[in-house]
């Protein structure tokens, strides 16, 4: 390979540059190691492992009919030269320029290869058929906006490496409005104005997967989401570390009716809101033609310690007919944990900490499933309020009121439903009853409940005998 700069003159001397790679080239590398001249070890990687490695579509029958470099330092757009990285272009709006002028198929790509360094407003098109690869250290700043409405069609793109976005922005980062198949990938987003990645699906379906190490908005003017979901769109949100924003990381709207699955430990609400409780919710669903699957993998967290009112939930369900499964934990210690208002169903597999109510089912003919989780409350509302045509199922659960309430569960129409298995119910005093009714005529299944309250008055349970024990030993917390 190059051991010295002779060898390499001689290579472009002598017009040995190749345009069009084959899987067995071999490309020299520099692999870090101090025992070596320089701390690197002379090495290479064939073109065949290059494109596997950073991602060729997930697929070995993908080769890259052109190579184009963009480098920040010694780039220039007026001299730059597809499949020669001896001529870089100075960006990538350039260089995805020259990408499109190459013939290119699904399994003939054409890959712009982005050297470190820092890149300032570098916004370009996402060609069909063309991907990004950026090494470690490349950082975008100003702003970056990227989207396939000036393409006039779907895209097929992909964004490889780990990439850092330090922007301030309110506008979309990423906007896809046909029925695009994308993959972004990068190390991290931070953004001093509103992120915003935007999902408008005018025909078709689209396809995205957005995979980071971690996602954070500091802005606090409520002026946008973190991602918002459209129409016919699936998504896949895989990260790593924690999604922090003061507002609503998923703001699903108008017809969707697409499957999401957000894989994340950590999605966060900070503190910070200037607009309240109209947008203090991880997911928040507006219309009544949304017919959405949501799967979120992690914890729920909400790091204000002031209700900010307005319609505040982690999981707010204004309307639609939506299927919420959360595998993870919610943390709302000012808030309410679930807000359901519509037809939605939310299945809960962890606990829920609340400061206002556990779960807020306030109309419509929803169901919500609590499994194996502890449900409390801080303050002295009732641990979970239903209402409507709602029904509620709790299973294997301990529910618990930090002060002396009224009840633990609070049954306001007797057309709901409230199912509780398996579960105990105490409270840090002895006052109020483990079911109040607002009404009479509220009915209820009870299996295996001991509980410190008995049933009002209103309240009665379908199962003879009761399934309930009142157990005044469980004013004392064990939670």
């Amino acid at each position: 390979m190059l051991n010295n700069l002779t060898n390499f003159f001689n290579i472009i001397t002598g017009k040995m540059i190749k345009k069009v790679p084959e899987n067995s080239d071999l490309i020299p590398l520099g692999t870090r190691d101090t025992r070596y001249g320089g701390n690197y070890k002379p090495t290479a990687i064939s073109v065949a492992d290059l494109a596997a490695a950073i991602g060729s579509s997930g697929s070995s029958t993908v080769n890259y009919v052109n190579v184009i470099f963009v480098d920040f330092l010694r780039g220039n757009d007026t001299t730059g030269e597809a499949g020669n990285f001896t001529k870089p272009f100075l960006t990538l709006f350039s260089a995805a320029t020259a990408a499109n002028a190459i013939t290119r198929t699904a399994t003939n790509r054409a890959l712009i290869w982005v050297r470190r360094g820092e890149y300032f407003n570098s916004s370009f098109l996402p060609f069909t058929n063309m991907d990004v690869y950026c090494e470690p250290g490349v950082v975008f700043t100003g702003s970056f906006l990227l989207n396939d409405l000036n393409t006039s069609g779907p895209v097929n793109f992909n964004i490889y490496g780990y990439a850092k976005w330090v922007l301030s922005q309110s506008l979309y980062m990423f906007r896809w409005q046909f029925a695009s198949t994308v993959y972004i990938q990068g190390d991290s987003i931070v953004n001093t104005g509103a992120i915003s990645l935007a999902y408008n699906v005018t025909s078709g379906t689209s396809n995205i997967t957005y995979d980071f190490n971690s996602i954070e908005s500091t802005q606090t003017l409520g002026s946008g989401y973190a991602f918002t979901w459209r129409n016919n769109c699936n998504g896949i949100v895989n990260v790593k570390n924690y999604i922090k924003s003061p507002h609503t990381h998923h703001d699903i709207r108008a017809t969707h009716s697409g499957t999401l699955n957000i894989n994340c430990p950590n999605n966060i609400l900070t503190a910070a809101n200037y607009f309240g409780g109209n947008f203090k919710q991880i997911v928040y669903i507006t219309s009544s033609l949304i017919t959405s699957k949501v799967t979120i993998n992690g914890n729920l967290i909400n790091e204000g310690v002031t209700y900010l009112g307005g319609l505040e939930g982690m999981l707010l369900g204004l309307s639609g007919n939506s299927f919420i499964t959360l595998n993870g934990n919610i943390i709302t210690p000012a808030g309410i944990g679930i807000n359901a208002r519509s037809s939605e169903t939310f299945v809960i597999n962890g606990s829920i900490t609340a400061g206002i109510y556990v779960a807020y089912l306030l109309s419509g003919a929803g169901e919500i499933y609590l499994n194996e989780g502890v449900y409390q409350n801080t303050t002295q509302n009732p641990v979970l309020l239903l209402s409507g045509n709602q029904k509620l199922f709790i299973r294997n659960a301990s529910i618990y009121n930090q002060v002396d309430v009224t009840s633990s569960v609070d049954v306001l129409s007797n057309t709901s439903k409230l199912y509780m298995y398996n579960c105990i119910a105490g409270r840090n005093g002895t006052v109020g009853y483990l079911v109040y009714g607002g009404v009479t005529g509220i009915v209820t299944q009870l299996h295996n409940i001991r509980s410190v309250g008995a049933l009002h008055p209103n309240v009665t349970d379908q199962l003879v005998p009761t399934g309930l024990i009142v157990d005044l030993l469980l004013t004392v917390p064990k939670y």
